[in-house]
Protein backbone atom coordinates (compact mmCIF):
# COMPACT_ATOMS: atom_id res chain seq x y z
CA UNK A 1 0.00 0.00 0.00
CA UNK A 2 2.33 2.66 -1.28
CA UNK A 3 -0.08 5.55 -0.67
CA UNK A 4 0.66 5.45 3.07
CA UNK A 5 4.01 7.01 2.24
CA UNK A 6 2.27 10.32 1.71
CA UNK A 7 2.92 13.12 -0.67
CA UNK A 8 5.65 14.98 1.16
CA UNK A 9 9.30 14.53 1.96
CA UNK A 10 10.34 12.67 -1.18
CA UNK A 11 14.06 13.16 -0.89
CA UNK A 12 16.42 12.17 -3.63
CA UNK A 13 18.71 10.34 -1.24
CA UNK A 14 20.00 7.06 -2.70
CA UNK A 15 19.34 5.15 0.55
CA UNK A 16 15.67 6.21 0.53
CA UNK A 17 15.13 5.28 -3.13
CA UNK A 18 16.91 1.97 -2.57
CA UNK A 19 14.81 1.25 0.55
CA UNK A 20 11.56 1.95 -1.31
CA UNK A 21 12.59 -0.33 -4.18
CA UNK A 22 13.63 -3.16 -1.84
CA UNK A 23 10.35 -2.85 0.07
CA UNK A 24 8.34 -3.00 -3.15
CA UNK A 25 10.03 -6.24 -4.28
CA UNK A 26 9.56 -7.87 -0.88
CA UNK A 27 13.14 -7.67 0.46
CA UNK A 28 11.95 -6.26 3.78
CA UNK A 29 15.08 -6.82 5.87
CA UNK A 30 17.32 -5.18 3.25
CA UNK A 31 14.89 -2.27 3.01
CA UNK A 32 15.07 -1.80 6.79
CA UNK A 33 18.86 -1.56 6.57
CA UNK A 34 18.60 1.09 3.87
CA UNK A 35 16.08 3.09 5.91
CA UNK A 36 18.41 2.92 8.92
CA UNK A 37 21.24 4.32 6.82
CA UNK A 38 19.03 7.23 5.74
CA UNK A 39 17.86 7.87 9.32
CA UNK A 40 21.45 7.89 10.55
CA UNK A 41 21.93 10.99 8.42
CA UNK A 42 18.54 12.60 9.21
CA UNK A 43 17.07 11.02 12.41
CA UNK A 44 14.37 13.70 12.85
CA UNK A 45 12.81 13.25 9.43
CA UNK A 46 9.15 12.35 10.14
CA UNK A 47 8.58 11.18 6.56
CA UNK A 48 11.48 8.71 6.84
CA UNK A 49 10.32 7.53 10.24
CA UNK A 50 6.84 6.84 8.86
CA UNK A 51 8.25 4.84 5.95
CA UNK A 52 10.55 2.96 8.32
CA UNK A 53 7.65 2.11 10.68
CA UNK A 54 5.55 0.85 7.77
CA UNK A 55 8.43 -1.37 6.68
CA UNK A 56 9.04 -2.57 10.26
CA UNK A 57 5.39 -3.62 10.47
CA UNK A 58 6.02 -6.10 7.65
CA UNK A 59 9.02 -7.68 9.35
CA UNK A 60 8.63 -10.52 11.85
CA UNK A 61 11.81 -9.41 13.63
CA UNK A 62 11.02 -5.69 13.73
CA UNK A 63 7.20 -5.56 13.96
CA UNK A 64 7.15 -5.00 17.72
CA UNK A 65 9.25 -1.82 17.30
CA UNK A 66 7.03 -0.26 14.63
CA UNK A 67 4.73 1.49 17.11
CA UNK A 68 7.63 3.27 18.82
CA UNK A 69 8.93 4.45 15.44
CA UNK A 70 5.62 5.82 14.18
CA UNK A 71 5.00 7.52 17.54
CA UNK A 72 8.23 9.45 16.95
CA UNK A 73 6.92 10.58 13.56
CA UNK A 74 3.58 11.64 15.07
CA UNK A 75 5.38 13.59 17.80
CA UNK A 76 7.43 15.44 15.16
CA UNK A 77 4.52 16.20 12.78
CA UNK A 78 1.20 15.60 14.58
CA UNK A 79 -0.90 17.19 11.83
CA UNK A 80 0.22 14.84 9.05
CA UNK A 81 -2.71 12.43 8.41
CA UNK A 82 -0.39 9.84 6.83
CA UNK A 83 1.40 9.45 10.16
CA UNK A 84 -1.90 8.58 11.83
CA UNK A 85 -2.77 6.19 9.00
CA UNK A 86 0.42 4.19 9.52
CA UNK A 87 -0.09 4.33 13.29
CA UNK A 88 -3.56 2.82 12.80
CA UNK A 89 -2.17 0.06 10.60
CA UNK A 90 0.55 -0.74 13.14
CA UNK A 91 -1.91 -0.81 16.05
CA UNK A 92 -4.26 -3.08 14.11
CA UNK A 93 -1.35 -5.37 13.29
CA UNK A 94 -0.49 -5.49 17.02
CA UNK A 95 -4.06 -6.53 17.86
CA UNK A 96 -5.08 -3.21 19.38
CA UNK A 97 -8.15 -2.53 17.21
CA UNK A 98 -9.81 0.09 19.45
CA UNK A 99 -6.69 2.26 19.38
CA UNK A 100 -6.36 1.59 15.64
CA UNK A 101 -9.88 2.91 15.07
CA UNK A 102 -9.05 6.08 17.03
CA UNK A 103 -5.84 6.64 15.04
CA UNK A 104 -7.65 6.22 11.71
CA UNK A 105 -10.39 8.61 12.82
CA UNK A 106 -7.67 11.15 13.69
CA UNK A 107 -6.31 10.85 10.14
CA UNK A 108 -9.80 11.33 8.66
CA UNK A 109 -10.43 14.35 10.91
CA UNK A 110 -7.26 15.95 9.51
CA UNK A 111 -8.17 15.13 5.88
CA UNK A 112 -11.76 13.83 5.41
CA UNK A 113 -11.31 12.98 1.72
CA UNK A 114 -8.16 10.90 2.24
CA UNK A 115 -9.03 7.48 0.85
CA UNK A 116 -6.21 5.73 2.68
CA UNK A 117 -7.58 7.10 5.98
CA UNK A 118 -10.89 5.34 5.36
CA UNK A 119 -8.95 2.22 4.31
CA UNK A 120 -7.10 2.26 7.63
CA UNK A 121 -10.42 2.66 9.45
CA UNK A 122 -11.89 -0.28 7.51
CA UNK A 123 -8.82 -2.35 8.40
CA UNK A 124 -9.18 -1.46 12.10
CA UNK A 125 -12.87 -2.41 12.08
CA UNK A 126 -11.97 -5.66 10.36
CA UNK A 127 -9.49 -6.50 13.14
CA UNK A 128 -12.19 -5.57 15.65
CA UNK A 129 -14.55 -7.99 13.88
CA UNK A 130 -17.03 -5.17 13.24
CA UNK A 131 -17.87 -6.50 9.80
CA UNK A 132 -20.57 -4.02 8.76
CA UNK A 133 -18.51 -1.01 9.85
CA UNK A 134 -15.55 -2.40 7.90
CA UNK A 135 -17.77 -2.76 4.83
CA UNK A 136 -19.03 0.85 5.10
CA UNK A 137 -15.51 2.28 5.53
CA UNK A 138 -14.08 0.20 2.69
CA UNK A 139 -16.86 1.34 0.34
CA UNK A 140 -16.19 4.96 1.35
CA UNK A 141 -12.50 4.53 0.56
CA UNK A 142 -13.32 2.99 -2.83
CA UNK A 143 -15.71 5.83 -3.62
CA UNK A 144 -12.77 8.22 -3.14
CA UNK A 145 -10.24 6.00 -4.94
CA UNK A 146 -11.65 3.06 -6.95
CA UNK A 147 -8.12 1.68 -7.41
CA UNK A 148 -7.42 1.30 -3.67
CA UNK A 149 -6.50 -2.41 -3.59
CA UNK A 150 -6.39 -2.81 0.17
CA UNK A 151 -9.94 -1.45 0.54
CA UNK A 152 -11.16 -3.75 -2.20
CA UNK A 153 -9.72 -6.78 -0.39
CA UNK A 154 -11.07 -5.61 2.98
CA UNK A 155 -14.51 -5.21 1.43
CA UNK A 156 -14.36 -8.77 0.09
CA UNK A 157 -13.43 -10.09 3.54
CA UNK A 158 -16.12 -8.03 5.29
CA UNK A 159 -18.78 -9.29 2.89
CA UNK A 160 -17.51 -12.85 3.36
CA UNK A 161 -17.70 -12.58 7.16
CA UNK A 162 -21.28 -11.31 6.96
CA UNK A 163 -22.30 -14.21 4.74
CA UNK A 164 -23.20 -11.88 1.84
CA UNK A 165 -22.20 -14.49 -0.71
CA UNK A 166 -23.88 -13.08 -3.82
CA UNK A 167 -22.57 -9.52 -3.32
CA UNK A 168 -19.14 -10.88 -2.45
CA UNK A 169 -18.97 -13.07 -5.56
CA UNK A 170 -19.93 -10.13 -7.79
CA UNK A 171 -17.31 -7.94 -6.09
CA UNK A 172 -14.58 -10.58 -6.41
CA UNK A 173 -15.43 -11.26 -10.05
CA UNK A 174 -14.87 -7.58 -10.76
CA UNK A 175 -11.55 -7.64 -8.93
CA UNK A 176 -10.37 -10.71 -10.83
CA UNK A 177 -11.32 -9.10 -14.11
CA UNK A 178 -9.49 -5.92 -13.13
CA UNK A 179 -6.33 -7.67 -11.90
CA UNK A 180 -6.15 -11.47 -12.37
CA UNK A 181 -2.59 -11.47 -10.97
CA UNK A 182 -3.48 -10.23 -7.48
CA UNK A 183 -2.87 -13.03 -4.92
CA UNK A 184 -5.13 -11.38 -2.32
CA UNK A 185 -8.06 -11.39 -4.71
CA UNK A 186 -7.53 -15.10 -5.43
CA UNK A 187 -7.40 -15.70 -1.69
CA UNK A 188 -10.72 -13.87 -1.24
CA UNK A 189 -12.18 -15.89 -4.12
CA UNK A 190 -10.96 -19.08 -2.46
CA UNK A 191 -12.64 -18.14 0.82
CA UNK A 192 -15.89 -17.37 -0.98
CA UNK A 193 -15.76 -20.74 -2.77
CA UNK A 194 -14.94 -22.50 0.51
CA UNK A 195 -17.95 -20.88 2.17
CA UNK A 196 -20.12 -21.98 -0.75
CA UNK A 197 -18.69 -25.52 -0.34
CA UNK A 198 -17.17 -25.44 -3.84
CA UNK A 199 -13.98 -27.08 -2.66
CA UNK A 200 -12.35 -27.75 -6.05
CA UNK A 201 -12.78 -24.11 -7.08
CA UNK A 202 -11.48 -22.97 -3.69
CA UNK A 203 -8.41 -25.16 -4.10
CA UNK A 204 -7.71 -23.64 -7.54
CA UNK A 205 -7.86 -20.07 -6.21
CA UNK A 206 -5.68 -20.81 -3.17
CA UNK A 207 -3.11 -22.54 -5.39
CA UNK A 208 -3.10 -19.56 -7.73
CA UNK A 209 -2.62 -17.19 -4.78
CA UNK A 210 0.36 -19.28 -3.64
CA UNK A 211 1.79 -19.34 -7.16
CA UNK A 212 1.69 -15.54 -7.22
CA UNK A 213 2.97 -15.24 -3.64
CA UNK A 214 4.61 -18.44 -2.30
CA UNK A 215 4.90 -16.89 1.20
CA UNK A 216 1.17 -16.16 1.52
CA UNK A 217 0.42 -18.07 4.75
CA UNK A 218 -3.32 -17.33 4.77
CA UNK A 219 -3.66 -18.87 1.30
CA UNK A 220 -1.71 -21.94 2.43
CA UNK A 221 -4.07 -22.29 5.40
CA UNK A 222 -7.05 -21.92 3.05
CA UNK A 223 -5.61 -24.66 0.85
CA UNK A 224 -5.24 -26.90 3.90
CA UNK A 225 -8.88 -26.24 4.77
CA UNK A 226 -9.95 -27.50 1.36
CA UNK A 227 -7.97 -30.70 2.04
CA UNK A 228 -9.41 -31.03 5.55
CA UNK A 229 -12.92 -30.53 4.15
CA UNK A 230 -12.69 -34.03 2.65
CA UNK A 231 -13.71 -35.10 6.14
CA UNK A 232 -17.42 -34.83 6.98
CA UNK A 233 -16.46 -33.88 10.54
CA UNK A 234 -14.35 -30.96 9.35
CA UNK A 235 -16.95 -29.84 6.78
CA UNK A 236 -19.42 -29.61 9.65
CA UNK A 237 -16.90 -27.64 11.66
CA UNK A 238 -16.38 -25.19 8.76
CA UNK A 239 -20.14 -24.56 8.57
CA UNK A 240 -20.15 -23.87 12.30
CA UNK A 241 -17.07 -21.61 12.02
CA UNK A 242 -18.60 -19.59 9.16
CA UNK A 243 -21.80 -19.18 11.19
CA UNK A 244 -19.87 -18.01 14.27
CA UNK A 245 -17.82 -15.59 12.15
CA UNK A 246 -20.97 -13.65 11.27
CA UNK A 247 -21.62 -12.92 14.95
CA UNK A 248 -20.02 -10.16 16.98
CA UNK A 249 -17.88 -11.19 19.95
CA UNK A 250 -20.74 -10.21 22.29
CA UNK A 251 -23.22 -12.33 20.34
CA UNK A 252 -20.81 -15.28 20.44
CA UNK A 253 -20.40 -15.07 24.20
CA UNK A 254 -24.16 -14.72 24.58
CA UNK A 255 -24.74 -17.81 22.44
CA UNK A 256 -22.16 -19.85 24.36
CA UNK A 257 -23.52 -18.86 27.76
CA UNK A 258 -27.13 -19.24 26.59
CA UNK A 259 -26.42 -22.71 25.24
CA UNK A 260 -24.78 -23.69 28.52
CA UNK A 261 -27.81 -22.46 30.51
CA UNK A 262 -30.19 -24.29 28.14
CA UNK A 263 -28.24 -27.53 28.60
CA UNK A 264 -28.36 -27.16 32.39
CA UNK A 265 -32.13 -26.53 32.27
CA UNK A 266 -32.70 -29.57 30.04
CA UNK A 267 -30.55 -31.76 32.26
CA UNK A 268 -32.50 -30.61 35.30
CA UNK A 269 -35.84 -31.22 33.59
CA UNK A 270 -34.93 -34.79 32.64
CA UNK A 271 -33.00 -35.68 35.81
CA UNK A 272 -36.07 -37.04 37.63
CA UNK A 273 -37.83 -38.31 34.52
CA UNK A 274 -34.91 -40.15 32.91
CA UNK A 275 -31.41 -39.91 34.40
CA UNK A 276 -30.03 -41.56 31.25
CA UNK A 277 -31.38 -38.81 28.98
CA UNK A 278 -30.10 -36.16 31.40
CA UNK A 279 -26.60 -37.68 31.29
CA UNK A 280 -26.80 -38.03 27.50
CA UNK A 281 -27.58 -34.31 27.10
CA UNK A 282 -24.50 -33.46 29.14
CA UNK A 283 -22.32 -35.85 27.12
CA UNK A 284 -23.56 -34.48 23.78
CA UNK A 285 -22.88 -30.91 24.91
CA UNK A 286 -19.37 -31.80 26.05
CA UNK A 287 -18.64 -33.56 22.76
CA UNK A 288 -19.90 -30.49 20.86
CA UNK A 289 -17.62 -28.17 22.87
CA UNK A 290 -14.61 -30.46 22.45
CA UNK A 291 -15.31 -30.91 18.74
CA UNK A 292 -15.01 -27.15 18.14
CA UNK A 293 -11.49 -27.28 19.58
CA UNK A 294 -10.15 -30.44 17.95
CA UNK A 295 -11.95 -30.63 14.57
CA UNK A 296 -9.09 -28.81 12.83
CA UNK A 297 -6.55 -31.26 14.26
CA UNK A 298 -8.61 -34.27 13.19
CA UNK A 299 -8.87 -32.70 9.73
CA UNK A 300 -5.07 -32.34 9.65
CA UNK A 301 -4.75 -36.00 10.62
CA UNK A 302 -6.81 -36.91 7.55
CA UNK A 303 -4.61 -34.64 5.39
CA UNK A 304 -1.56 -36.40 6.85
CA UNK A 305 -2.84 -39.65 5.38
CA UNK A 306 -2.76 -38.20 1.84
CA UNK A 307 0.79 -38.44 0.46
CA UNK A 308 0.25 -35.40 -1.80
CA UNK A 309 -1.82 -33.14 0.44
CA UNK A 310 0.39 -33.64 3.49
CA UNK A 311 3.21 -31.72 1.76
CA UNK A 312 1.30 -28.54 2.63
CA UNK A 313 1.55 -29.29 6.36
CA UNK A 314 4.34 -27.71 8.37
CA UNK A 315 6.10 -29.42 11.26
CA UNK A 316 3.87 -27.95 13.99
CA UNK A 317 0.75 -28.83 11.99
CA UNK A 318 1.99 -32.41 11.60
CA UNK A 319 2.69 -32.53 15.33
CA UNK A 320 -0.80 -31.16 15.99
CA UNK A 321 -2.29 -33.81 13.70
CA UNK A 322 -0.43 -36.70 15.36
CA UNK A 323 -0.69 -35.64 19.01
CA UNK A 324 -4.08 -33.94 19.09
CA UNK A 325 -5.88 -35.55 16.15
CA UNK A 326 -4.42 -38.95 16.99
CA UNK A 327 -5.26 -38.50 20.67
CA UNK A 328 -8.88 -37.71 19.84
CA UNK A 329 -9.24 -40.72 17.54
CA UNK A 330 -7.67 -43.07 20.10
CA UNK A 331 -9.87 -41.55 22.80
CA UNK A 332 -13.05 -42.05 20.77
CA UNK A 333 -12.10 -45.67 20.03
CA UNK A 334 -11.49 -46.34 23.73
CA UNK A 335 -14.75 -44.63 24.69
CA UNK A 336 -16.72 -46.67 22.18
CA UNK A 337 -15.03 -49.91 23.25
CA UNK A 338 -15.67 -49.07 26.90
CA UNK A 339 -19.38 -48.47 26.34
CA UNK A 340 -19.79 -51.60 24.18
CA UNK A 341 -17.87 -53.84 26.60
CA UNK A 342 -19.16 -52.15 29.72
CA UNK A 343 -15.62 -51.38 30.92
CA UNK A 344 -15.43 -48.12 32.89
CA UNK A 345 -11.59 -48.05 32.87
CA UNK A 346 -11.62 -47.91 29.05
CA UNK A 347 -14.19 -45.10 29.19
CA UNK A 348 -11.98 -43.20 31.64
CA UNK A 349 -8.89 -43.68 29.46
CA UNK A 350 -10.77 -42.55 26.36
CA UNK A 351 -12.04 -39.47 28.16
CA UNK A 352 -8.51 -38.79 29.41
CA UNK A 353 -7.10 -38.84 25.87
CA UNK A 354 -9.73 -36.36 24.69
CA UNK A 355 -9.29 -34.12 27.74
CA UNK A 356 -5.55 -34.03 27.08
CA UNK A 357 -6.06 -33.02 23.44
CA UNK A 358 -7.76 -29.69 24.19
CA UNK A 359 -5.05 -27.89 26.23
CA UNK A 360 -2.37 -29.42 23.99
CA UNK A 361 -3.94 -27.97 20.83
CA UNK A 362 -4.31 -24.60 22.58
CA UNK A 363 -0.57 -24.68 23.37
CA UNK A 364 0.52 -25.81 19.89
CA UNK A 365 -1.55 -23.21 18.01
CA UNK A 366 -0.92 -20.32 20.42
CA UNK A 367 1.31 -17.40 19.43
CA UNK A 368 1.03 -15.74 22.85
CA UNK A 369 4.24 -16.61 24.80
CA UNK A 370 2.59 -16.60 28.23
CA UNK A 371 -0.46 -18.37 26.84
CA UNK A 372 1.66 -21.09 25.28
CA UNK A 373 3.21 -21.73 28.71
CA UNK A 374 -0.18 -21.63 30.50
CA UNK A 375 -1.96 -24.04 28.15
CA UNK A 376 1.16 -26.19 27.93
CA UNK A 377 1.10 -26.48 31.73
CA UNK A 378 -2.58 -27.45 31.67
CA UNK A 379 -1.78 -30.00 28.98
CA UNK A 380 1.03 -31.41 31.13
CA UNK A 381 -1.39 -31.83 34.04
CA UNK A 382 -3.68 -33.82 31.75
CA UNK A 383 -0.77 -35.96 30.52
CA UNK A 384 0.15 -36.72 34.15
CA UNK A 385 -3.50 -37.52 34.94
CA UNK A 386 -3.71 -39.88 31.95
CA UNK A 387 -0.44 -41.54 32.95
CA UNK A 388 -1.76 -41.98 36.50
CA UNK A 389 -4.83 -43.76 35.09
CA UNK A 390 -2.61 -46.20 33.18
CA UNK A 391 -0.38 -46.79 36.22
CA UNK A 392 -3.43 -47.37 38.39
CA UNK A 393 -4.66 -50.02 35.97
CA UNK A 394 -1.40 -51.97 35.66
CA UNK A 395 -0.21 -51.77 39.28
CA UNK A 396 -2.30 -54.00 41.58
CA UNK A 397 -3.73 -52.29 44.66
CA UNK A 398 -2.95 -48.75 43.44
CA UNK A 399 -6.23 -46.89 42.91
CA UNK A 400 -5.53 -43.62 41.10
CA UNK A 401 -8.45 -43.66 38.66
CA UNK A 402 -10.90 -41.37 40.48
CA UNK A 403 -8.40 -38.65 41.43
CA UNK A 404 -6.76 -38.72 37.97
CA UNK A 405 -10.12 -38.56 36.22
CA UNK A 406 -11.20 -35.61 38.39
CA UNK A 407 -7.93 -33.75 37.76
CA UNK A 408 -8.21 -34.27 33.99
CA UNK A 409 -11.84 -33.15 33.88
CA UNK A 410 -11.26 -30.03 35.98
CA UNK A 411 -8.27 -29.09 33.84
CA UNK A 412 -10.43 -29.47 30.74
CA UNK A 413 -13.11 -27.18 32.19
CA UNK A 414 -10.53 -24.51 33.05
CA UNK A 415 -8.97 -24.76 29.58
CA UNK A 416 -12.25 -24.47 27.66
CA UNK A 417 -13.46 -21.44 29.60
CA UNK A 418 -10.13 -19.67 29.28
CA UNK A 419 -10.16 -20.42 25.55
CA UNK A 420 -13.77 -19.29 25.02
CA UNK A 421 -12.92 -15.83 26.34
CA UNK A 422 -9.56 -15.72 24.56
CA UNK A 423 -7.47 -15.49 27.72
CA UNK A 424 -3.76 -15.44 26.75
CA UNK A 425 -4.60 -16.93 23.36
CA UNK A 426 -3.52 -15.60 19.97
CA UNK A 427 -3.24 -17.42 16.65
Amino acid sequence: MSSVQGQQGDTGEPDVRRAEHLEQIGRTEDALSAYRAALAIDPKNADLLRRFAHCQMRSEKEAEHALGTIDQAVALVPNDPYNHVVRSLVLADQRKPKLAVAAAEEAIALEPELSIGHTALANAYLKRQSWHAAEVSAKKALSLDPDEEMSANILAHALFCQGKQVENQVHISGLLHQDPEDPYTHYAAGLAALQAEKYQKAEEHFLEALRLNPNFDAAREGLLNTFRARSFVYRSYLRYAFFMTRLTSGQRYGLIIGLLLAVQLLKGAFRNVSPGISTGIGVVYMLFVLWTFVARSVGSLIVLGDHKARRALRFMERLDAVVVGGGVVVGLVLLLAGFVLGQSPLIALGGGCICMAVPVVMALTNEHPKGKFLYGLLGLINVIALSAMVVGLVVPGLDLMDSARTAGFLTLIVTTWLAVFGVLYRN
